[in-house]
């Protein structure tokens, strides 16, 4: 099998390392080296060309484990061979012929059976070949993971130095060191589990693909899906029943969601209360107007809306109630206000009218027929009586319209209400007793109108007596008001004579001495009358 590939073309150095790796002699016999490329082997410089180098005749087998270079090193000026193959390996010389170029290049052993094993190389980018020496000092070695002529063609499988000098670069003859294919800092030694995909390493994030992406020898263990894998609202929130997750990693083809029964992929189909498309709404484009699965409520008579179409109680009773009436409820309409319809009636409606307002407020087509308007009716007293009729008031109550006189001052002895206040004369005390006169000149007398001036009209009254003429001087000591001046007793008064016998006594009037001498009756009088004189005397002081 090829396993080392030095480049170069004219005064470079340049072979291939063909390795033995198996257990046993392989025969070299009419075996080939088959090199293809760009302007090869007379071919124009932009049409493909073959060279091809028999060595069979020059070694018959390759030992197992051994390895032989095939190849040219140019002499110099001095006669001496380039740089070259060490560790005494034998190089067969296959002339200047022998080239391998930078660009494009395809290397075969070809055995009468055919190919044998295959190299594809090119160290040029986009069709444009590296600038210098270094390029030409490229020795590309097969990483030691990649051994199998079936899948060793590639470049991918093969090492490249970082540098022409670096220590990574491969020497003929000694065996191939493991090489980071991939570029992820670890080779197949050192546990990368797919050298040719810098994706996998022993430090990679397991992923969902059906690939032991951290080389552990487990396949998608513990992945957890991303958010946004699977749809997560309605049914869709997982997890399923029997607790397993939604998403759930299916290997190479990543992860699948398991929906749950109920499920609906498209656009939802069932009314239920659920998000069954789990796109975040519940049964939208089935709900009725009232936001509800299944047929909308009939319109009852409840003060709802309850068929949801913007309007309360327009059942279908309503309209077959009649509220036609009289009065305030003209106009009215049928309302629901319970399960039956009525008629909505004004607040001025009244079962029996109590209110005088020119109104039919009981709806019987009769305004205020329960007030009595129009009959004859009276107001007033005395001179202000007048008769009128009865009529509405602004206070709702009826009122006796009519043309009353107006009071004017009481007068005395008429026998009139001149003031209109229900009563004759009154204020002048006509008929009451009265007194006139003081002390012992007082008498009882009557109250009467006093005489009117001419022309006029008595608005007084006075007492009808003439008071007594006083019988002489004051006296003293009898507590009386002899000269009826309103004083008893008062300084100037005159002494009382007293008589000396069985029948006086000290402080006695001379008034009973002069009483007959054996007339009880005569006595009996005398004392009612001084009595009676006190009285007086004493409702003289209070008396006009």
């Amino acid at each position: 099998m090829i396993n080392e590939v030095q480049v170069g073309i004219g005064a470079k150095p340049r072979w291939l390392e063909f390795a033995n790796p198996g257990s046993v002699a392989v025969s070299l016999a009419n075996v080939v080296v088959r090199i293809q490329a760009k302007g090869l082997g007379g071919a124009p410089a932009d049409a493909f060309g073959v060279l091809e180098f028999p060595f069979g005749d020059a070694i018959l087998d390759l030992p197992p484990g051994q390895v032989i270079l095939v190849g040219h090193l140019p002499v110099d000026k001095d006669g001496k061979a380039g740089p070259g193959p060490w560790f005494g390996l034998k190089l067969l010389d296959a002339g200047p012929g022998f080239v391998l170029p930078l660009c494009d290049v395809k290397v075969q052993l070809l055995g009468p059976a055919g190919p044998i094993d295959t190299f594809v190389y090119s160290l040029c980018k986009e069709g444009v070949a590296p600038v210098g020496d270094a390029a030409w000092q490229t020795i590309m070695a097969l990483d030691p993971a990649h051994q199998n002529i079936c899948a060793n063609d590639a470049m991918a499988v093969w090492c490249q130095p970082s540098s022409p000098n670096s220590s990574a670069k491969s020497s003929p003859g000694k065996a191939n060191e493991p090489c980071d294919l991939d570029g992820d800092g670890y080779t197949a030694a050192t546990g990368d589990c797919a050298d040719q995909n810098h994706n996998i390493s022993p430090i990679a994030i397991e992923l969902c693909n059906g690939k032991d992406d951290d080389c552990d020898g487990a396949t998608d263990e513990g992945v957890a899906a991303p958010i946004g894998t699977c749809l997560s609202h309605g049914v869709c929130a997982g997890p399923l029943p029997d607790g397993s997750p939604i998403a759930v990693c299916d290997g190479k083809n990543g992860f699948v969601c398991n929906y749950p029964v109920g499920y609906e992929s498209v656009h939802e189909t069932l009314c239920d209360g659920f998000d069954n498309d789990c796109d975040g709404q519940t049964d939208e484009a089935l709900q009725n107007a009232c936001g509800t699965c299944g047929a909308v409520s009939s319109e009852l008579c409840n003060g709802m809306d309850d068929d949801c179409d913007g309007q309360t109680d327009e059942v279908p009773d309503l309209t077959m109630v009649s509220c036609a009436g009289k009065g305030v409820c003209a106009g009215s309409k049928a309302i629901c206000a319970g399960p039956a319809p009525v008629c909505s009636l004004p607040p001025s409606f009244e079962v029996t009218e109590t209110r005088c307002d020119g109104l039919d407020n009981d709806c019987d087509g009769l305004s205020d027929e329960e007030f009595g308007l129009g009959q004859s009716c009276n107001v007033g007293a005395g001179l202000c009586a007048a008769v009128g009729i009865v009529a509405c008031a602004p206070s709702g109550q009826t009122a006796c319209v009519a043309a009353s006189g107006s009071p004017v001052t009481e007068v005395c002895g008429n026998n009139q209400d001149d003031d209109c206040d229900g009563s004759t004369d009154e204020g002048f005390g006509v008929g009451s007793q009265c007194l006139v006169g003081l002390g012992a000149c007082v008498v009882v007398g009557k109250r009467v109108c006093a005489p009117a001036p001419e022309g006029g009209v008595s608005t007084v009254s006075i007492c009808l007596a003439t008071p007594t003429v006083p019988a002489g001087a004051e006296r003293c000591d009898n507590e009386l008001d002899d000269d009826c001046d309103g004083f008893t007793d008062e300084p100037g008064c005159v002494g009382a004579a007293f008589e000396q016998g069985c029948n006086a006594s000290p402080g006695r009037p001379a008034a009973f001495d002069a009483a007959p001498a054996g007339g009880a009756l005569l006595l009996g009088l005398g004392v009612w009358a001084w009595l009676r004189r006190r009285r007086l005397t004493a409702i003289s002081r209070g008396a006009d």
